[in-house]
């Protein structure tokens, strides 16, 4: 009798245990990866030293224009700086760009290129923001290609595949952990 008693407790401490594993893991599963991130506080580059006469400046329509505010580079990749009211407007280099206030995304991007004149989308470039919590960025185009996208002072730049768009991208957290995240750009299709 004293046999079975142990046999069902054992049995019984075990299933508990692999409840406990099994609740630990659901929850972590539920915890999305990624949430709503504000732009101030979030972003090094921003405490980085400000840059003068940045190029392209020119470009930007005259409400967005920095004015008296500091503009800070991201990396090789554009500027950004603080617009009231709006949040922060960023340009990259290749003259995509936009104002906003916070991430509801892990990196907000642009697609670029230019109409060849075979019709195909060619010169494409990935460029974009990211939060300091980002790390990692490795772009999933729609033709399946992986392309790195290294980071650096929240901002990133790298060519893609012609003709490709983007499918989404693998993040990688400052605590480690990644995931995939889907955000789909298409290329314009010009041939028709």
């Amino acid at each position: 009798m004293r046999t079975s008693r142990k046999r069902v407790l054992a049995v019984c401490v075990l299933i508990l245990a692999m409840a406990t594993v099994v609740a630990a893991w659901s929850a972590e599963a539920q915890t999305p990866p990624f949430s709503s991130t504000p732009v101030a506080g979030n972003l090094a580059a921003l405490t980085g030293p400000p840059v003068f006469l940045a190029p392209g400046m020119d470009r930007v329509p005259g409400e967005l224009r920095p004015g008296d505010q500091q503009v800070h580079a991201l990396g090789d990749a554009g500027y950004i700086w603080p617009k009231p009211n709006m949040g922060y407007c960023v340009l990259m280099r290749s003259g995509a760009g936009g104002c906003l206030a916070k991430f509801d995304k892990p990196a907000v991007l642009y697609l670029t290129g230019v109409q060849a004149t075979s019709g195909v989308y060619a010169s494409a470039r990935v460029e974009g923001v990211v939060p300091d919590s980002i790390v990692q960025l490795v772009l999933i185009m729609d033709d399946g290609t992986h392309v790195p996208a290294p980071i650096s002072s929240n901002g990133f730049s790298v060519s893609v595949p012609n003709g490709a768009g983007l499918a989404g991208y693998i993040v990688t957290l400052a605590s480690g952990r990644s995931f995939e995240f889907p955000d789909p750009v298409r290329v314009p299709d010009f041939v028709r």
